[in-house]
């Protein structure tokens, strides 16, 4: 949250930070500001984002968990009333490209685990990415790690 600027009225009126969404508790919390306030964005990078490897061990090295969480809350940011006022097509767009990241996102992380050598992680992050996109993963010919069994 290095690059947000918030009136501390906005953040006590609308429920300041949840930690139940443990890993994406700073997302939930803006989608639910900005179901209620107004937002403005700049288009210039204000900070810089460092990506967790596995080897950090830190909480947001997690793709897989973090993947889940963002689901439920965009799906419950999705259940709001300006979401709701969005048409049908623009709620299930957002949804699409949520859905489309994770799956990036997967198909990265077991590309590098095939080419590390772990089999048991990249099998494991190929399943996320059939589960979000499985015909994408059966077109990208990475669908046989799924069924090869550990040694």
């Amino acid at each position: 949250m290095p690059s947000v600027v918030a009136r501390k009225s906005s953040l006590l009126e609308h429920g300041c930070f949840n930690a139940e969404p443990e890993r994406v508790g700073d997302w939930d919390m803006w989608l639910r500001l900005c179901e209620r306030s107004p937002v403005a964005a700049v288009e210039e990078p204000v900070a810089i984002y460092r990506k967790a490897s596995r080897e950090s061990d830190q909480m947001c090295s997690d793709s897989r968990e973090i993947c889940q969480q963002m689901l439920r809350v965009q799906q419950s940011a999705l259940n709001g009333f300006r979401a709701q006022a969005a048409s049908r097509a623009k709620r299930r767009h957002a949804r699409q490209k949520l859905l489309d990241r994770m799956y990036e996102i997967m198909m990265f992380e077991a590309t590098n685990a095939i080419h590390e050598g772990d089999a048991k992680s990249a099998r494991a992050k190929l399943r996320e990415a059939f589960r979000f996109r499985p015909f994408r993963t059966m077109a990208s010919g990475r669908l046989p790690w799924l069924l090869i069994p550990l040694l």
